[in-house]
């Protein structure tokens, strides 16, 4: 009788211990079907659309915030020797339309989100055309002609109860097109990134040590 119940009131030390006293945060992010799509008017300018599905997943204990999602353009060197480091260089940052929202402990949501076409949100060369398509103008490459290739990236940002500020970015793509354009708009070849997941922060811990 004695060691049924000292191994009941364990087994009820260590469920306290796992359920109450350990925590932990982590959250998980995964990239649906639909990604960004950049095309090259005949001009150089690049038309972007980019809708983004994507779902979140909280694995941990602890509520996560997402705060806000921006779209990269990141620019991709060209000629011998040149070397590309995904997201390093962006030129062009674009928001997404999406409110911050929290995610509960082992709670999970999927969006599908849409970039912000406010005409007031946009700044420098970027503009909206008729067909609802942000329009922003390409980098330059080293003759001073629209670059041929680019990249895009989606930054995520968020916090959670230990950290108030967290950052995580994900490479979607590449796009790159001939050296002239021969349309109106002319569609690029599409190298697609192998990352369709990232874990954005992930901390283990006590209720005593996870401030």
């Amino acid at each position: 009788m004695f060691l049924i119940s000292a191994s009941a009131l364990a087994l009820s030390a260590l469920t306290a211990y796992y359920n109450v006293v350990r925590q932990k945060e982590e959250l998980r992010i995964y990239l649906g079907g639909r990604i960004p799509l950049i095309t090259r008017a005949s001009n150089g300018s690049l038309l972007v659309d980019g809708r983004l599905d994507v779902a979140f997943m909280n694995t941990g204990t602890r509520p996560i915030l997402i705060s806000s999602m921006y779209l990269e353009i990141d620019d991709i060197p060209e000629g011998p020797g040149a070397h590309h480091k995904p997201c390093s260089r962006p030129f062009g940052s674009l928001a997404y339309s999406v409110d911050s929202f929290v995610l509960k402990e082992k709670d999970s949501v999927a969006k599908l989100v849409d970039l912000k076409v406010d005409p007031q949100g946009l700044w420098g060369s970027k503009h909206v055309n008729e067909s609802g398509q942000i329009v922003t103008a390409a980098p330059k490459n080293s003759h001073g002609e629209p670059s041929r290739s680019v990249g895009v990236c989606v930054n995520i940002y968020g916090a959670s109860p230990s950290e108030p500020y967290l950052r995580t970015s994900i490479e979607i793509a590449d796009f790159e097109w001939p050296a002239a354009a021969q349309s109106e708009q002319e569609l690029p070849n599409v190298s697609f990134s192998p990352e369709k997941r990232r874990a954005i922060w992930a901390k283990e811990g006590t209720i005593f040590d996870m401030n």
